[in-house]
């Protein structure tokens, strides 16, 4: 009954590469809105987005393919805060349905640069239930050559804990900030109250 209300969606068969599966990264976007150095995705911005149907038929496929009764989803890039709220919007509702028809959980999550995400943005994604991580090099002050924006991440950072969110944190640790590390970790503590972080050692 559920595929034949998505026009255009192919009828979905179980694929056992996702058997084992709790936890799924997509890139939403080939897109983004910063240059960092060190960067391994390859970025380009003449590209298309992914579209909704077909997130939609991946997100299905690994639904009824995962042993698993909980399922959590992660949007990657790229930068996935640049694509649109109508996307997210679908996105999530229709996943959310997928989900339920299947007795399953879903959880959604994002992982950002945090540049100049509006309070729109952010509000949206808060009503939506999708948590967010911060990509973050360190502090404005350190050697931070590598990934730009740090003010602007850092001013979204604290515009999300207004509006309610409990962003995560991921720190790649680079040529441009090891000798910072210590001090780095002060201010995670001190100034933004994190006490744990994953970190992405970069060579």
């Amino acid at each position: 009954m559920y595929l034949a209300s998505m026009i255009a969606l192919p009828v979905i068969q179980a694929d056992s590469r996702f058997r084992q599966v709790k936890a799924l990264i997509v890139k939403v976007t080939p897109k983004c809105n910063i240059t960092c150095e060190y960067c391994y995705e390859e970025i380009n911005n003449q590209a298309d987005n992914l579209s909704v149907d077909v997130f939609l038929a991946i997100i299905q496929t690994a639904l009824e393919s995962t042993i698993s009764n909980d399922l959590l989803i992660i949007f990657h890039g790229g930068e996935p805060s640049i694509m649109p709220n109508h996307w997210y919007q679908k996105a999530v509702s229709e996943t959310r349905k997928i989900a339920g028809k299947l007795n399953k959980t879903i959880r959604f999550a994002m992982q950002s640069n945090f540049f100049k995400i509006s309070a729109d943005k952010l509000k949206l994604y808060h009503t939506l239930g999708i948590h967010l991580s911060m990509s973050f090099d360190g502090i404005p002050a350190s050697s931070n050559t590598l990934r730009p924006a740090s003010e602007s991440a850092l001013s979204t950072w604290h515009l999300a804990r207004s509006l309610g969110h409990q962003p995560g944190l991921l720190m790649t640790i680079n040529h441009s900030n090891y000798s910072h590390i210590p001090e780095i970790i002060q201010f995670l503590q001190n100034q933004l109250g994190i006490r744990e972080w994953k970190a992405n050692p970069v060579s």
